[in-house]
């Protein structure tokens, strides 16, 4: 089923191989008339992955956008530069979002899960430039790529667990409200400037158990 609020987009396309927008026909072929892109893959499949570069993006000017259960990838550009974009909230199938997915959302503020976080890869560039807020959720990326939150100028934390494995070059490059971070001891690699321009941040915890090996 598909709920098209005023200010809400939520798809279920599990049902679907095209979805009806605003009187069109969505499918791979006829996407680029759009505004607001979900392509299905194959009749009674749920929607594996969502944008890959130069292929299909989201082109609306919603403040909140729904992703849809199934989903595990999110692609390439596939939110990049919506400036109107306020909220996401991600499906517990998401794996992996790709190089600058939603890179300069100036005006996202928040990311939520609908159900369980399984997010491993954060790619490069993929929150750059946004305004993401407060303490966001991130325990269960194994890693967190080069500039992937960079410019978050009013990010305060980031909660990560033991499965993080590595943090990019500048992956909080800018994050002015930054002011803790916790290394968990399965971290093997901290990129160069990781933490750079990280005005207010007071502590970067390490434990005795750490496996670093690498800081750039």
């Amino acid at each position: 089923s598909a709920n098209f609020a005023a200010q809400t987009i939520q798809i279920d396309l599990s049902e679907y191989d095209f979805i009806i927008v605003r009187g069109k026909s969505i499918t791979s072929d006829s996407a680029t008339d759009a505004n607001f892109i979900f392509p299905a893959n194959t009749r009674m499949q749920a929607l594996i992955a969502i944008g890959t570069s130069g292929e299909l993006k989201y082109g609306g000017n919603n403040k909140e956008v729904i992703i849809p259960e199934g989903v595990e990838r999110i692609g390439a550009y596939a939110f990049a530069n919506l400036t109107a974009l306020e909220e996401v909230v991600l499906p517990s199938t998401l794996e992996a979002i790709e190089y600058g997915a939603f890179y300069n959302c100036t005006a996202l503020k928040k990311i939520s899960f609908s159900d369980e976080n399984n997010l491993k890869i954060i790619n490069q560039h993929a929150f750059e430039n946004c305004d993401l807020q407060g303490t966001i959720d991130m325990t269960g990326a194994c890693v967190i790529s080069d500039y992937a939150f960079a410019g978050n100028k009013n990010l305060e934390g980031i909660v990560t667990s033991d499965t993080l494995l590595s943090i990019g070059e500048y992956a909080f490059a800018n994050c002015n409200k930054l002011t803790t971070i916790t290394i968990p001891e399965s971290v093997t690699s901290i990129g160069y400037s990781a933490i750079y321009r990280c005005n207010k941040l007071v502590t970067a915890s390490l434990t005795e158990e750490s496996q670093l090996t690498n800081i750039g």
